[in-house]
């Protein structure tokens, strides 16, 4: 609700008091236009309160990234296993005039590798999010407790209705538990 998207080419004057949120909306997924980025945007806006520490994880664009930045959140990390994610992450929080320490974007496979895990994993975060498809969000799951610190919440979407009992079961058996659906 307080978000407009933006494309990088567009220049908009007026934004009717909403944050802009500046992307080049090339190959990598979160454009803003899907309903469960969108959820995730609207998420955002009721967690960042100020001041926290937030992850991404399967960034994409980086859109949920500059979303938490553009409400006040401390710092964003952005981490995606494409490459090409990581430069695109990158030169969009740039747009949005974040850079460096408070937004970093990496490469990496949190699921498959411990190391690239626990080194990203970074003494826990206040908000971890991850906008991927469901299959993802279930080899995920094990990983992201550490991720997580005391009594944060993890912001997931991107499932299917017909794979929600399947990603709730793989949550709750990382020990986490679901507050909505």
């Amino acid at each position: 609700e307080r978000f407009l998207v933006v494309p990088q080419w567009l220049r908009v004057e007026d934004t009717e008091g909403r944050l802009p949120v500046i992307l080049d909306l090339g190959l990598t997924f979160g454009t803003g236009a899907h309903d469960s980025t969108q959820m995730c945007m609207r998420a955002l806006e009721r967690l960042v309160r100020g001041g926290e520490r937030v992850v991404d994880l399967g960034s994409g664009s980086g859109i949920l990234s500059i979303c938490a930045l553009r409400l006040g959140a401390h710092s964003a990390v952005a981490i995606d296993i494409d490459p090409a994610a990581e430069h695109i992450a990158t030169e969009n929080a740039a747009r949005n005039g974040f850079e460096a320490p408070r937004f970093r974007a990496c490469t990496g496979d949190v699921i498959r590798d411990r190391q690239t895990m626990e080194r990203l994993a970074d003494g826990g975060y206040d908000i971890v999010c991850a906008n991927i498809v469901a299959g993802v969000l279930i080899d995920l799951a094990p990983v992201v407790p550490a991720f997580l610190r005391e009594g944060a919440p993890f912001l997931c979407s991107g499932i299917l209705l017909e794979r929600e009992a399947e990603v709730r079961t793989a949550l709750e058996v990382a020990g986490l538990r679901v507050a909505e659906a």
